[in-house]
């Protein structure tokens, strides 16, 4: 987590996921997300949002995703990462929806998000210990140490969306020296 010491988050902006793949994730949150505790791992009281987490229906439709997010995580950091089975899609729509501060506690590795989808006046990444706020955009990847507390300020705009693959990724090691 060398470069990370330094700053507390990356951002890229990059496709990581091809057209139509990139369609049917979007797809697949909107359908499959759910506002439900007991059918997402995510403690739902912190998000004011829909939550598909493909593992609590025992489905491995978000694998190739995990891998494609490592890798881009890897060359972001320059640490060697492998994806825990803790990703999940997220869907915001509408002003009222948001995420409250949390962090992902302690472990080696990263936390993260991709935005899939993103209105103007979506609501922003808000890192609160550093006053630092981050756009939600499309293709946009944030990276950042799990401990750092965050939240998702409700949209400006009435009539908004935002699609997101949230994540935490293990660090195997550091190859920067």
């Amino acid at each position: 987590m060398q470069l990370l010491n330094k700053t507390p988050f990356i951002a890229y902006d990059e496709l990581i996921f091809h057209k139509r793949m990139k369609d049917w994730l979007i797809k697949k949150i909107k359908t499959l997300g759910e506002h439900d505790q007991y059918k997402t791992n995510i403690r739902l009281k912190y998000a004011k949002c829909k939550v598909y987490s493909p593992w609590k229906h025992q489905r491995r439709d978000f694998d190739l995703v995990r891998h494609l997010i490592a890798n881009k995580v890897s060359e972001m950091t320059g640490s060697q990462v492998w994806p825990r089975f803790d990703i999940w899609g997220v869907y915001y729509d509408g002003p009222d929806t948001h995420c409250e501060f949390h962090n992902h506690g302690k472990f080696d590795g990263y936390a993260g998000v991709y935005y899939l989808e993103a209105d103007d006046n979506s609501g922003q990444l808000y890192l609160p210990e550093h006053d630092i706020y981050i756009e939600a955009k499309p293709n946009r990847i944030v990276v950042f140490d799990p401990s750092v507390k965050h939240g998702v300020l409700p949209s400006i705009a009435k009539d908004n969306s935002r699609v997101a693959i949230a994540f935490n990724c293990d660090a195997i090691e550091n190859v920067v020296n």
